[in-house]
């Protein structure tokens, strides 16, 4: 059996974690598979007994910039020596077939100090290289650790259909950035690979949408499930939509997942919130079963992120969609380009409807609530914009 190396990092959302075990666990059918956690620890990740997991030394942390607030340079410089000679010697010993890089070189600039050093050593010995990519996003800051990295690289593998990438890039309106697309996707073409969208491995159903419902009190009631995704930021997405309880029905009951990497101060300001609004509105840090819920629920209100996303394609769910936004200057909060554009794919796939984080009130979201509800279209998103289990192994063991 081949040995695979792969190497992830997170900014405390359960994002990019879902994904790399979701791979991880489809590969280890047919490999051997060590993954390496350069995060910190994450209390509601539950890491499969199949899967080698280390989580290394001294992590990055911080949802926003990998560094915690004790951060030295000559310190961190340590670190970093003590991170590369971790995997190092574990390289030595197990002798790895492929080194998998998880979001880099598209994205995490922070991890080039000990990613560069370790492809290098490893494909001096043979290793080969690949990156696992969630989607077609390039980050601004990594365009030149991109086009330095790519001739290290074997093959990049894309989780999104192919005809889902050049949409994203026909977007792209900074023309310079639009080149450093076209360079990386059509002059490396050869390299990369589309595996279709990449369902996350707890996506299962265990209990009916009738059982589901009772148990939450939402029987014969509208449940409208409300969850961040895609990184624990955002929070007046969260406090607007329970204020715009008010504007609804009584028989809408909210069912808030506000994210295990949320603040205990942000906790109480939503709970505080919620009791003077009504008392149909249930909050939650996280839910362990959550597809369960998102297959139950009669509307999903959440942010973009990979992995909600392809589960409300997969159940053919209504959703209203907030895109991240990032800050561009110290008063404006820009729409990430990576969530607007998954938006739009699910508005085109799905009719799911898009609300610009800036422009978010009460009374907007009650008013779209209630016409997505009563919308009586229906969509069947096809299974084959979906990762075929056996293609995968394929692509990445062959």
């Amino acid at each position: 059996m081949k040995r695979i190396f792969f190497y992830f990092t997170h900014k405390e959302s359960l994002g990019h974690s879902i994904r790399t075990i979701s791979i991880a666990k489809i590969l280890s059918k047919s490999a051997r598979v060590y993954v390496f956690n350069g995060g910190k620890k994450q209390q509601y990740l539950n890491i499969p007994k199949e899967l080698k997991w280390f989580d290394l030394p001294h992590p990055y942390y911080n949802k926003f910039n990998f560094k915690s607030s004790t951060y030295k340079p000559r310190l961190y410089k340590q670190h970093i020596k003590q991170r590369i000679y971790f995997v190092k010697r574990l390289a030595e010993k197990i002798k790895p077939d492929i080194f998998i890089t998880e979001f880099f070189p598209f994205a995490r600039a922070e991890c080039q100090f000990e990613l560069i050093p370790l492809i290098k050593f490893l494909k001096s010995n043979g290793v080969k290289i690949f990156s696992s990519a969630g989607y077609p996003f390039i980050s601004t800051e990594n365009t030149k650790i991109l086009l330095k990295c790519f001739k290290l690289y074997d093959k990049i593998l894309v989780h999104t259909p192919k005809k889902f990438g050049s949409e994203y890039r026909s977007e792209i309106k900074n023309l310079s950035l639009k080149r450093i697309y076209d360079l990386s996707f059509e002059i490396y073409n050869s390299k990369i690979s589309y595996t279709g969208f990449i369902l996350p491995y707890n996506s299962k159903i265990t209990k009916s949408k009738s059982e589901l419902k009772k148990s939450i009190g939402a029987t014969g009631k509208k449940l409208i499930l409300v969850s961040r995704g895609g990184g624990v930021i955002g929070p007046k997405m969260i406090s607007s939509t329970i204020l715009s309880k008010q504007y609804l029905p009584d028989n809408y009951i909210f069912l808030i997942v506000a994210g295990p990497a949320s603040s205990k101060k942000e906790l109480e300001v939503f709970k505080k919130i919620a009791k003077k609004v009504s008392s149909q509105i249930k909050i939650e840090t996280y839910l362990e079963n959550f597809f369960n819920y998102l297959n139950a629920c009669d509307l999903s209100i959440s942010q973009v992120g990979y992995n909600t996303s392809v589960q409300l394609m997969y159940l053919n769910k209504k959703s209203i969609l907030i895109p991240q936004v990032i800050r561009k200057t110290k008063r404006i909060l820009e729409q990430s380009p990576e969530q607007l554009n998954r938006a739009r794919a699910l508005n085109k796939y799905l009719g799911a409807k898009i609300l610009d984080y800036n422009q978010l009130s009460p009374k907007l979201i009650a008013n779209v609530i209630i016409k997505s509800i009563q919308s009586e279209q229906q969509y069947f998103i096809p299974r084959t914009l979906f990762a075929n289990e056996t293609d995968i192994i394929k692509q990445f063991l062959l």
